[in-house]
């Protein structure tokens, strides 16, 4: 399954952050917006021992939500008001 997958700490690019996530197939992609430049990307997961491992391979806790039908999981690795 594709999932869109973002970091609370939104400042760098996620491969930079976890370059682990190679492992998972990731898409990066990088939205220059007026005032900074949105970082996310894309990764597959097949199971739900792929979502585990994903989960230790970054070492924070996840999020996962659908937004628009579509399966976010947002690594939860700074300070949400």
């Amino acid at each position: 399954m594709r999932f869109k997958i973002q970091s609370v700490d939104n400042i760098r690019p996620l491969e930079e952050i976890y370059p682990v996530l190679k492992e998972f197939n990731f898409t990066p992609i990088s939205i220059k917006r007026s005032y900074f430049t949105e970082h996310y990307g894309f990764i597959d997961l097949s199971s739900l021992e792929g979502l585990m491992m994903l989960e230790g391979a970054v070492d924070n806790k996840l999020i996962i939500e659908r937004k628009n039908q579509l399966p976010v999981i947002t690594i939860y690795d700074d300070y949400i008001e």
